[in-house]
C-alpha cells in the first residue's frame, strides 16, 4: 500500500542520514606524502551533491581539479574510473 511504502522510504532515508563517513585528523608518523589523490565515489552524481546542498562545502575549494562535466561513457563507474587514471 501506500501507507507501506511511504513508512519504508521514510526509514530508509532516516537511516541513510545517520551515514557518515570519518576520516582521521592526522596522518601517522610514517605516512608517505603524496601529490595526487583521486576521490571516485560510486554512483555519487553533482545532482546528488547539489540535491544534498552540498555544492557550496569547503570541501570542494581544496581540489586543483574538479570533473564535473565528466562523460564516462559507460553505465558504471568502476571501469570510467581506470580509464580516467590510464590517461
Amino acid at each position: 500500500t501506500t501507507a507501506n511504502l511511504n513508512a519504508w522510504l521514510n526509514n530508509f532515508y532516516n537511516a541513510e542520514a545517520k551515514r557518515k563517513s570519518t576520516f582521521p585528523s592526522s596522518l601517522p608518523a610514517d605516512a608517505q606524502p603524496f601529490e595526487l589523490l583521486v576521490i571516485n565515489i560510486c554512483s555519487l552524481s553533482w545532482s546528488d551533491i547539489e540535491a544534498a546542498g552540498l555544492m557550496s562545502h569547503p570541501l570542494w575549494s581544496h581540489f586543483d581539479i574538479e570533473f564535473k562535466n565528466f562523460n564516462s561513457a559507460t553505465s558504471y563507474s568502476g571501469p570510467a574510473a581506470i580509464r580516467l587514471l590510464r590517461a
